[in-house]
């Protein structure tokens, strides 16, 4: 299963890399990273392909493009699960989720992905914990719980992510 899981995630890698300009292709890269990576074994080979690189070059390159905002926060989340949380690479992810979720502070979506992700991220990791506080994500959760008091996802996850960062 694992080498299918693996040509599978370099498919992904190749297409996002032959296609950095394309939001429709990073933002469909980035949702299939969410959907098939369903355990840890996945996980580790998303890790070793490089996706999580990958999904932070399309973050930059499609700051505009709300759908490639909230799939890369989406695929953050599931790349993270499981991993080492002290990965030096995830410290400057957290940056870039802070800047979806600035970007986006009217969208649900975005913001209850991005939630998730800071929360993930920060799961058993001081080092990130100490990085979300440094960069003021409290702050952003809380403008996000605020702007979708009506959303019980973005109540769920933001109230989640606040006490893994208070």
């Amino acid at each position: 299963m694992e080498a299918g899981r693996l040509g599978l995630l370099a498919d992904v890698r190749a297409a996002m890399r032959a296609h950095p300009k394309s939001a429709g292709v990073q933002e469909a890269a980035c949702g299939a990273i969410w959907t098939e990576i369903p355990d840890g074994n996945q996980r580790d080979v998303a890790v070793r392909v490089g996706l999580l690189g990958d999904v932070r070059a399309a973050m930059w390159a499609h700051i505009t493009s709300e759908g490639v905002q909230e799939a890369a926060c989406r695929a953050i989340s599931n790349i993270a699960s499981d991993c080492s949380q002290d990965d030096a690479g995830l410290l400057g992810m957290v940056a870039d989720v802070q800047a979806a979720m600035r970007a986006y502070e009217e969208s649900e979506g975005v913001q209850e992905a991005a939630c998730g992700a800071v929360w993930v991220m920060s799961n058993n990791s001081d080092r990130i914990v100490s990085e979300a506080r440094r960069l003021g994500v409290l702050a952003d959760i809380r403008t996000a719980m605020r702007t979708h008091a009506g959303s019980k996802d973005v109540l769920f996850i933001g109230d989640v992510v606040m006490r893994a960062l208070e």
